[in-house]
């Protein structure tokens, strides 16, 4: 492949671009999990470290991750999906000494599926 200044001016200008860190607050509900042997309706609440060109784009990332987490758990019938949406999205300075995006769920019953 040859390479040329045109292509080196675009690989350099989209490292140069300034990623920010953001924190990412999400919120799950109607999800149709097993937890500890209990099926039924849950919600959660859980907190990404992401970093991201923009506040868009680490919301998407933010949501993409969780749901690619969450697909082999999810038990919804494809009538009844569960809703995953940002909460709270805040810049911040640095990640604190969090070395990882983030992990864990608090989660809670909304309803027992077998009642």
């Amino acid at each position: 492949m040859k390479t040329t200044r045109c292509s080196i001016n675009l690989l350099v200008n989209r490292t140069k671009r300034k990623m920010r860190k953001y924190k990412v607050i999400v919120e799950g509900s109607n999800l149709s999990i097993s937890l500890d042997g209990k099926a039924g309706k849950y919600g959660f609440f859980t907190t990404r470290f992401i970093e991201a060109p923009n506040m868009k784009d680490a919301e998407t990332l933010a949501l993409t991750m969780l749901r690619d987490e969450l697909k082999s758990a999810v038990l919804n019938d494809i009538s009844d999906p569960p809703v995953i949406s940002v909460d709270e999205i805040q810049e911040i300075n640095d990640f604190d000494r969090k070395l990882f995006p983030g992990s864990g769920f608090t989660w809670y019953e909304l309803t027992p599926l077998n009642k």
